[in-house]
């Protein structure tokens, strides 16, 4: 009798058990995975901001965009779905909201800046993780990824690159006794390779900022993106007017810069100040220190 009743106890909690991780799985399958539904920045045709000029990125069928640099929310009207885009109009939503937006990204406090942008902006959750992802993509990875390190940045990667190749070593002289060791020779040799990866992104901005080509640089726009109180420093986008010392053609090109409090106001809208450019006019950085070689009328 005992044992039967414990059989049929076994058996309620293995088919709840069941019943629970089917619930979870049916979930999963059903929940959309995050800004899956998001174009590529290839998709991204290219607009100005009709309140302070400064060039926007706007993705196909996006109809709310954010200007970083004069802090105001757009509506894009277009003629028909797919159609190029019409008019870019301000919308309602205040200057301090979309400035939280921003202050919330840089914090990685993603789901927070969606849910702040939407309630100030009135529109949809889907509506508005467009809107922030695309000032997510378009700014803080473009510093994430090519920003310029310094010597405890080359350290640094020293330490990944190395600690994670020398797992993978470690882990292949074991493997012969064991392969389940086969799995931290995959680990560390991707995050080896990951890091690796990185380091060349940052080194070739690190190489461009220390000696590319030199010009004069005019800063047609400067937004303060977040300040960073403990580090004193800022994280900026910044468009320059690229006039090449060597009489090449001017180049416009937009930059997310991280600077201290004097490079900062050296970077006034107006001001000519000298950079440094890559041969390809993608990367341009200020000299070091940041030198202004004409202020604005």
């Amino acid at each position: 009798m005992r044992g039967r009743r414990l059989g049929e106890l076994v058996g309620a909690r293995g088919r709840r058990r069941n019943e629970i991780v089917g619930a979870r799985d049916a979930l999963q399958r059903r929940r959309r995975p995050r800004y899956a539904h998001l174009p590529m920045s290839l998709l991204l045709s290219m607009t100005s901001c009709p309140n302070c000029g400064a060039p926007l990125s706007v993705a196909p069928g996006q109809r709310h965009v954010i200007c970083i640099f004069c802090n105001t929310n757009l509506f894009v009207e277009r003629p028909a779905t797919g159609a190029p885009v019409a008019q870019i109009r301000a919308q309602t939503a205040s200057k301090d909201d979309i400035e939280r937006v921003k202050q919330l990204l840089v914090d990685g406090k993603r789901d927070e800046a969606v849910d702040h942008y939407a309630r100030a902006a009135s529109v949809s959750r889907d509506e508005a993780e467009q809107a922030v992802a695309n000032v997510f993509l378009s700014a803080y990875w473009t510093l994430v990824r090519h920003l310029p390190i310094n010597g405890f940045g080359f350290f640094l990667y020293a330490v990944f690159v190395f600690g994670g190749a020398g797992l993978a070593a470690w882990a292949a002289t074991q493997a012969v006794e064991s392969p389940a060791y086969l799995i931290l020779v995959a680990a560390g040799g991707l995050f080896a390779m990951l890091q690796l990866v990185r380091f060349l992104r940052h080194l070739a901005s690190t190489l461009v900022a220390s000696f590319g080509s030199l010009g004069r640089g005019r800063v047609l726009r400067c937004s303060v993106v977040r300040e960073f109180v403990k580090q004193k420093g800022f994280f900026v986008v910044v468009v320059f007017e690229v006039v090449p010392d060597d009489g090449s053609p001017a180049f416009v090109d937009q930059e997310t810069l991280f600077v201290g409090e004097e490079a900062l106001r050296k970077l006034s809208p107006g001001n000519v100040v000298g950079v440094r450019f890559d041969g390809r006019r993608q990367h341009v950085f200020p000299t070091r220190p940041v030198t202004v070689l004409a202020t604005a009328v």
